[in-house]
């Protein structure tokens, strides 16, 4: 029988924790903190976490044309509710650190960060604004909540897009290829860290902006501990 327990070690056991892969929290502290570290220190900081914690992961259950790793289908063929599951904050860090203006809630920027992903989403009208709302309450927040997408939504490895739409049930719905959708955000994830380590000349203003946005806001991600079992 399995006993609520109250431990008096946790300050010694854990003195040192890992903020990000290969760093550890003092070695944070003596350079500062992380709103103090330099932007490439940042930017390698950011790139460890979720290339490791959250991509790593995810590609276990990707066929390899898709990039992943995984060669049996026995572990990829029903394994789109737990790729979108492990990927699933990714929208929420997108849209924090890129939004033009930082967002207030967690709806506004996980749908800025839907937006940001996915380019075509972006502009703004009845029919985008649907998709992006339908992302964010029948993808994002049921598989939050319930590890299960909405009825709206359905995943189907078979299309060579990440997501398309249309009528089914005389209602508007999202199909998802989840192994796409990983390779898609996959790529966005390159693209954003190759922006973020250009320096001048190289850099355009946009991209400018980007980097000035993510070195003002990383830090606020909140502090990410992971220690060993």
């Amino acid at each position: 029988m399995w006993k609520l327990t109250k431990v008096k070690d946790l300050d010694t056991r854990y003195a040192n924790p890992t903020v990000c892969p290969g760093v550890s929290r003092q070695e944070i502290e003596r350079l500062g903190g992380l709103s103090k570290l330099p932007l490439k220190e940042k930017v390698s900081c950011f790139e460890e976490r979720y290339r490791v914690w959250m991509f790593d992961y995810a590609q276990l259950f990707v066929p390899t044309q898709y990039g992943g790793t995984a060669h049996d289908e026995r572990i990829c063929g029903n394994a789109g509710f737990a790729i979108l599951a492990i990927l699933n904050p990714y929208f929420n860090v997108v849209g924090h650190l890129c939004a033009e203006t930082l967002p207030s809630k967690s709806e506004q920027a996980i749908k800025e960060g839907v937006r940001c992903v996915f380019p075509p989403l972006a502009e703004r009208g009845n029919l985008h604004d649907e998709l992006v709302n339908k992302i964010y309450m029948q993808t994002r927040n049921s598989i939050a909540h319930n590890g299960l997408t909405g009825e709206e939504i359905v995943l189907d490895g078979s299309y060579d897009n990440p997501l398309v739409y249309g009528l089914y049930a005389k209602k508007t719905t999202l199909v998802i290829n989840p192994f796409k959708w990983y390779e898609h955000l996959r790529e966005h994830f390159d693209r954003y860290i190759r922006v973020l380590k250009l320096t001048v000349p190289e850099v355009p203003a946009r991209d400018t902006e980007l980097q000035s946005r993510f070195d003002a806001r990383f830090h606020t991600l909140g502090r990410l501990n992971e220690v060993k079992s």
